[in-house]
């Protein structure tokens, strides 16, 4: 299992150059984001939280949020592709810290409410809710945004 990345431009995996290094700079860390996820929403949702000179750090697995400091993180989002995973990540997560905002990607919408019911802070989001306005916008000619591909996988609007 890989370890938790720091993921911005002033700590990046490449700055952390031993486990160990990266474990101390972790625990030092404090009102940071953890992100899990690696599609292109989670690379997104990084690149923007960086563009804010927010501080995060990328998880792949719910065993890696302590290490990633989930106590004295702000706010944990868990957007990958698979429900069980974020549903696993976004529980574990607020039993470690049940102030921490916890933002969860679940498609299932049984899944939803029933982890939206007494969730505390946070948000537990359907990805289609949230695009299904803005296609119909860009269809209807409503409005238009730009979207541009970059070097590195990073998106521009």
């Amino acid at each position: 299992m890989p370890a938790a990345e720091p993921h911005d431009a002033r700590r990046t995996a490449a700055t952390c150059r031993s486990q160990s290094h990266f474990f101390s700079t972790v625990q030092r860390m404090h009102g940071h984001i953890i992100v899990s996820g690696d599609d292109a929403l989670a690379l997104r949702i990084i690149a923007e939280l960086n563009n804010a000179g927010v501080t995060v750090v990328k998880v792949a697995a719910a065993g890696q949020l302590e290490a990633a400091g989930v106590g004295a993180a702000t706010a944990v989002i868990c957007v990958g592709d698979d429900d069980a995973v974020n549903l696993e990540i976004a529980l574990l997560a607020r039993k470690a810290n049940p102030g921490v905002r916890v933002v969860a990607r679940l498609a299932n919408s049984v899944l939803r409410e029933a982890v939206a019911i007494g969730n505390g802070p946070g948000a537990i989001l359907d990805v289609a809710d949230l695009a299904a306005p803005s296609v119909v916008e860009a269809c209807l000619s409503r409005t238009t945004h730009s979207i541009t591909a970059c070097k590195a996988g990073a998106i521009h609007t």
